[in-house]
Parts: C-alpha cells; structure tokens; sequence
C-alpha cells in the first residue's frame, strides 16, 4: 500500500513540476489575467501533492512504520514541493504589486480629473459669479 501511495505522490509531484516548468517558461508577459491564472493554477497544483502525501503517511502507519521513518521520508521529500511553493508566492507578490500599480494608477487619474475640473471652474467662475448676479437683481 505504501508502495502504491508513494506512486500517487510521484505522479502528482512530476504533473505539478512541469506545470511548473511550462508557466514559468511562458510567464514573461505583465498581463494580470495570466498572473492570476498561474497563480490559481499553482494553488490547484498544491492541494493533490499535499493529499497524496498524506496518503503516504497514513499508509505507512498502517503498514506500522516508525515515527523516524515517517519523518525521514517526509524530510526527504520536504524540497519537492519548494519549487512549488516559491512561484506561488511570487506569482502573489506579482499580483499584489500589480494591484497596487492599478490603484495608484486609478488614484493619479481621479486627482488629474478633480484638477482640470477646478481649473475649469476657476476660469468660468468669472462667467458664474456674473450669472449668479444678474439671478440676484431679476429677483
């Protein structure tokens, strides 16, 4: 049972290492869409590693392994999933960075419009304050 369960995890982990290898080669773009699809599929990617070395311990401890023997093995496969793990996070640094450069950028472009707007009321405030005068007199 170990043996098969060892077999899952290797599976899963050659599936999410070249899906690491593929969105690394093809992630030189700064489109946000494909960010978060990376991102999204890197998460994915995680969850069946996890599960099926969960599989691995639960059936050595059925097959009545040590706790060293558990922990050894974890220890040995601890750097499979650090690839993983790494563009994951950067995939969320990348994203979070983007995040902030739209928000700045929606900012500037709201202080810009708030600008030409007073501008556009400072040079008509001439025209205004007449209008708002000759309102007063008809009155």
């Amino acid at each position: 049972m170990v043996d098969t369960a060892e077999q899952c995890y290797m599976k899963e982990l050659n599936k999410a290492t070249y899906y690491v290898d593929e969105i690394k080669e093809n992630l030189g773009t700064s489109v946000k869409q494909d960010l978060q699809l990376a991102y999204e599929k890197m998460c994915k990617l995680n969850r069946p590693i996890e599960t099926a070395a969960n599989w691995v311990k639960d059936a050595m401890s059925e097959e009545e392994k040590t706790f060293e023997q558990v922990r050894t093995w974890l220890e040995a496969r601890k750097d499979d999933l650090i690839p993983i793990h790494e563009l994951r996070s950067s995939l969320k640094l990348e994203l979070v960075e983007f995040e902030k450069q739209e928000t700045n950028k929606h900012e500037e472009d709201w202080f810009k419009k708030n600008v030409e707007l007073e501008k556009m009321l400072i040079k008509d405030l001439p025209n205004i304050t007449s209008v708002m005068q000759q309102n007063q007199r008809h009155s």
